[in-house]
């Protein structure tokens, strides 16, 4: 069976073109977004939120999803942030394989893996900062605008590990004799998931947003 007819792609994306495609307050999606940031951020304002529409990535995740299904784990599928600091933000959601990738990741508190976060405060320390010249597919950014994912990610089975920075993947359950599929643990008043392999998160959603006082004519809430 093709990855493509795994499983249909979400309810929200319409025909288009593009791979980021604008959600604006008159979706619900706009609102869904804006208050799961609000929670850790009071006095943030989006000035640009685009849906990641990338067939090829939502492809290679879903079939990771059913990867997990067919050996009886759960996937746990959970909402998380994710910044790419000093990465374009380009460099996931235009890829055509593998997205969120290992090559890419730094070395954590649990070691070389791929950090997401439960709370948008810790992953607003990593988001990236677009310059004009990077920006061909979204508009120049203006003053003090930062970016960040709001990405799926299939947890799976986990485990809650203290710091490791000598982690490379996650450690064996005695129990089953397998890997876990995620590694957990808490940093800076959030809760964090690693993953050590690819295709296991989708950037959903792109966040383009600043902090502070409110400017009209870039947040119209």
């Amino acid at each position: 069976m093709k990855r493509a007819a795994l499983q249909g792609t979400p309810s929200t994306w319409i025909d288009s073109p593009d791979t980021l495609v604008p959600v604006t307050p008159e979706d619900e999606e706009y609102w869904s977004v804006f208050e799961k940031m609000r929670v850790t951020i009071p006095n943030v304002h989006i000035s640009k939120l685009w849906r990641v529409q990338n067939k090829s990535l939502w492809s290679y995740y879903s079939f990771h999803k059913d990867r997990l299904e067919m050996n009886d784990i759960q996937p746990n599928e959970r909402r998380v942030w994710h910044g790419t600091s000093s990465l374009d933000p380009s460099i996931v959601y235009a890829d055509k394989m593998d997205g969120f990738m290992m090559q890419f990741a730094a070395q954590g508190l649990w070691g070389r893996g791929i950090y997401f976060a439960d709370k948008a405060s810790y992953s607003k320390k990593y988001s990236h900062t677009p310059v004009k010249s990077q920006t061909s597919d979204r508009p120049a950014p203006k003053k003090a605008e930062l970016e960040m994912f709001l990405s799926r990610l299939l947890v799976g089975k986990e485990v809650a590990l203290n710091q490791n920075r000598a982690l490379a993947v996650p450690p064996i359950d005695s129990r089953t004799g397998l890997k876990y599929n995620s590694v957990t643990g808490n940093t800076a008043g959030s809760q964090v998931w690693i993953v050590y392999e690819n295709g296991r998160a989708y950037p959903e959603y792109l966040v383009r947003y600043y902090v502070g006082s409110r400017d009209e004519s870039r947040s119209p809430y």
